[in-house]
């Protein structure tokens, strides 16, 4: 069975840039990879941390966190953070789709005396080929999260949908038990059909619209 790759999108710091007049100010662009739920309500339990020095920010606390950041594609956040330089300091800038950074990063950025480092996030992806069994089609998927994430652990999920026709419709929902960041999952669904449109999500600690990376597919062929 083959698939045709439709899009691939991951939540994401696009940009970041220093007000130079004022250092302790950033304007922080971002790309999330859903910005609605189901039922048309756009989500805005998104959030963007700051930690400090150059490290890996998984695993650790932030120096400030904002909250209440809303989902979009092309979105915009203004942060100033008392007692900070952002042009003379080291420091790391997170996008995290939920409110609790410690589960739910997905991206980072360093800044290293005023310059940006293009920033890390994750990935998802399909493989090929569709494997047919006994009862049903067996799907495996690739996974790419920050380095130090245990999807296991964080309760992360991949969620199936249907989206044929501009129809959304669930058509699975799965528990990661890899405890590696990077790997692969595999799940069985009971029917595929050419033609047919699907969105895979990867959710970061099993909360609503928390999706770190999204691909959409097109079923090719059955044979």
């Amino acid at each position: 069975m083959t698939f045709s790759v439709v899009k691939q999108v991951s939540s994401r710091i696009t940009n970041i840039e220093i007000n130079k007049s004022s250092p302790s100010k950033l304007s922080i662009s971002y790309d999330t990879s859903v910005t609605k739920s189901s039922s048309g309500a756009t989500f805005e339990n998104n959030s963007i941390a700051v930690y400090s020095g150059l490290n890996n920010p998984v695993g650790r606390t932030p120096i400030f966190t904002q909250h209440n950041v809303v989902s979009s594609h092309e979105g915009s956040v203004e942060l100033d953070v008392s007692g900070c330089n952002f042009l003379s300091g080291e420091y790391t800038i997170a996008l995290c789709v939920g409110g609790t950074p410690e589960r739910t990063i997905c991206s980072y950025s360093h800044l290293n005396h005023g310059a940006v480092v293009a920033p890390m996030s994750c990935a998802i992806s399909l493989v090929e080929p569709i494997a047919q069994t006994q009862t049903g089609f067996k799907l495996k998927v690739k996974f790419s999260l920050l380095e130090g994430m245990d999807p296991k652990a964080n309760g992360d999920t991949l969620c199936l949908y249907d989206i044929t026709g501009n129809e959304f419709k669930s058509a699975g929902f799965y528990r990661i038990e890899e405890t590696q960041y990077a790997g692969y999952c595999e799940f069985e669904v009971d029917s595929l059909y050419a033609g047919e449109q699907l969105t895979l999500g990867y959710y970061l600690g099993n909360f609503l619209g928390a999706c770190a990376a999204h691909e959409t597919v097109i079923i090719d062929s059955l044979n």
